[in-house]
């Protein structure tokens, strides 16, 4: 999960899926909407296809976190999972190598911003069949839930 706590200035700490891995991200404040932006790469872009980043150079490692999205059109739609654990799904924008989404919960159905550089990560070179099927799982099953969760609520 890839939430972003704003007691953290200077580091994203993300947390829980994500937060249990210890993963940071540099991040400077936006005190004009009290959130956190994470600082970008300029000189990334990434054209349309399947990509996979991760906290650690290489795949598949326990305790360590990935992202396998697809990009359209600068249009994102991936997953963030740990290795033989649990994963939610997102979906955004990526503009100069920052990813910009909305992630849903996978426990609680709850969904929240986040902002990820990816020049902070690594990027691997191949999306394994585990990977595309988790990318498959979000695009078949989360679109009706984040449709469901980013809809206005009536009180």
């Amino acid at each position: 999960m890839l939430r972003i706590s704003p007691a953290t200035i200077g580091t994203v700490t993300v947390l829980g899926l994500v937060s249990s891995l210890g993963l940071t991200m540099p991040v400077q404040a936006n005190p004009a909407t009290n959130s956190l932006v994470a600082v970008s790469n300029p000189t990334l872009s990434l054209g349309n296809g399947t990509y996979l980043y991760g906290q650690s150079a290489r795949p598949n490692q326990l305790q360590q976190t990935y992202m396998v999205f697809e990009v359209k059109n600068n249009r994102v739609v991936g997953a963030v999972f740990m290795p033989n654990s649990s994963y939610d799904c997102f979906q955004g924008t990526l503009t100069d190598g920052t990813l910009n989404a909305t992630v849903l919960e996978s426990y609680e159905g709850a969904s929240y911003p986040a902002t990820v550089a990816l020049s902070s990560l690594y990027a691997l070179p191949k999306v394994e069949a585990k990977d595309q099927a988790l990318l498959t799982s979000c695009h078949a099953e989360a679109a009706q839930q984040f449709q469901a969760n980013l809809q206005p609520r009536i009180h």
